[in-house]
């Protein structure tokens, strides 16, 4: 892979608040209805959702139903990082990010 690609992948999972695609939490769902949310409101994002491509398993939070969970901790260019589970679709089924094969806009 491309060392500057890769350098921005680590710099995105180890400060994803920097790298957030809305400046409002993911799913707010006990305030949020599906054309409330801001991914309905603002639309589709050009933002980046890294995938671990060596676990392609759909993953389940702890409080959800689903067996896989993701672990937490995971090596990425020798360092520790937190590993999330997410979807491409808010709780609504409002899509989060624009549909692209090139990656971050590019």
């Amino acid at each position: 892979t491309d060392m500057c690609w890769d350098q921005f992948l680590l710099d995105v999972v180890s400060h994803p608040d920097s790298h957030r695609c809305l400046p409002c939490p993911n799913n707010d769902v006990e305030s949020w209805t599906q054309s409330t949310s801001p991914w309905f409101l603002l639309g589709q994002q050009d933002c980046v959702w890294p995938i671990d491509e060596e676990d392609l398993r759909v993953c389940s939070e702890n409080t959800g139903p689903g067996y896989h969970r993701c672990s937490k901790i995971v090596t990425f260019m020798e360092k520790n990082i937190s590993r999330t589970c997410g979807s491409n679709y808010d709780a609504f089924g409002n899509p989060r990010f624009i549909e692209s094969v090139d990656p971050y806009g590019f």
